[in-house]
């Protein structure tokens, strides 16, 4: 079996000058008409206009794909053809019966476009990402103007320990996680102003405790509160430092959250060291805490894992150098724009 490589898109004799190409004078006749016009000799302009009707019909079919109905065609069972946006299978061999009022002649194996973006509503068009303040705009020759808005305030920092004497402990609470907020949004929407909570500075080396997160929005629909900071230590024999309730979403249409509450910490002398887990977000699980630290050792809180969630708190045991909180992890706006 012979397999053809596509023909380029040139058309015979498409750029000849004025009088290089005439019509041939009988088609259906053929080249017969030469001898009775031409002595059987036919000028190069009858052939020029032969090659460029064959080229043409060419170009028609590899465009198109599918010839358009024809009112004077038969067709036999089988054929396929475009019509009114639609394309058509033949049932039976006919004539001048179009497709779209002869459903004993032609069914149809297509959509239109009109029909295909009817059914298609509701389909996932874009997703708009902000980790910074931005302004939201619909993509250009979006149809309809619907997307689905999910905010995630920042995360609370981590509290801070001071330093530690002799058979002294501190160990401080995990920054709480930012809320969270997501609506649908549609009728009268156009765009919005995106502001992105920043995290929490986690607190500085000392009896310091954590900053709260910044507070994400999307216009004026729905917003975010970040999470609470979390609570230094200062030195001690024992203690439990608790955590603060996480950030809350508002003006959410489907659903308004709240961040994860920041991790306890537990100190008691000789028996356990453990600072608290930062607290989670809608988008990740709790900032690894540290424990069971060594005497003589500190550890400065870890930052928060994913959008939103709250920086570690710190630790130190035992005659160790004071230690900082981890920071919170900024917020995050995520706009997805649908048909």
């Amino acid at each position: 079996m012979t397999i053809y490589d596509r023909p380029d898109e040139k058309v015979t004799a498409e750029g000849a000058h004025a009088g290089e190409v005439l019509d041939f004078p009988d088609i259906l006749r053929g080249w017969g008409i030469a001898f009775d016009q031409t002595g059987g000799i036919p000028p190069v302009e009858w052939v020029n206009g032969l090659h460029r009707r064959a080229d043409r019909a060419i170009r028609y079919f590899m465009q198109r794909g599918l010839p358009e109905w024809s009112d004077t065609e038969d067709y036999p069972q089988g054929a396929y053809v475009q019509y009114a946006g639609g394309a058509y299978l033949s049932k039976r061999a006919n004539t001048n019966k179009a497709p779209n009022a002869n459903a004993n002649d032609w069914g149809r194996w297509s959509v239109t476009r009109d029909e295909f973006d009817a059914s298609t509503t509701g389909r996932l068009l874009s997703i708009q990402t902000f980790a910074a303040a931005g302004t939201f705009t619909f993509n250009p020759g979006a149809s309809t103007k619907r997307v689905r808005v999910t905010v995630v305030g920042g995360g609370g920092g981590g509290g801070g320990v001071s330093a530690t004497g002799s058979g002294q402990v501190a160990s401080a609470s995990g920054g709480s996680g930012g809320g969270f907020a997501q609506s649908l949004l549609s009728a009268g929407f156009a765009g919005a102003t995106v502001v992105v909570g920043a995290g929490g500075s986690g607190g500085a080396a000392g009896t310091n405790s954590g900053s709260a997160g910044g507070t994400s929005s999307f216009g004026a629909a729905l917003s975010a509160t970040g999470g609470p900071g979390g609570l230094a230590s200062a030195a001690a024999a024992s203690g439990i430092v608790g955590g603060l309730r996480g950030g809350v979403g508002v003006g959410g249409n489907v659903v308004n959250g709240e961040g994860g509450t920041g991790g306890f910490a537990f100190s008691v002398t000789s028996i356990a060291v453990i600072a608290g887990y930062g607290g989670s977000s809608i988008f990740c699980g709790n900032t690894q805490g540290k424990g069971a630290v060594a005497s003589g050792t500190s550890f400065a809180g870890i930052a928060g894992a994913s959008a939103g969630g709250g920086g570690g708190g710190a630790v130190a045991s035992n005659s160790a150098a004071a230690q900082a909180g981890g920071n919170g992890a900024s917020g995050i706006v995520i706009v997805e724009e649908f048909a």
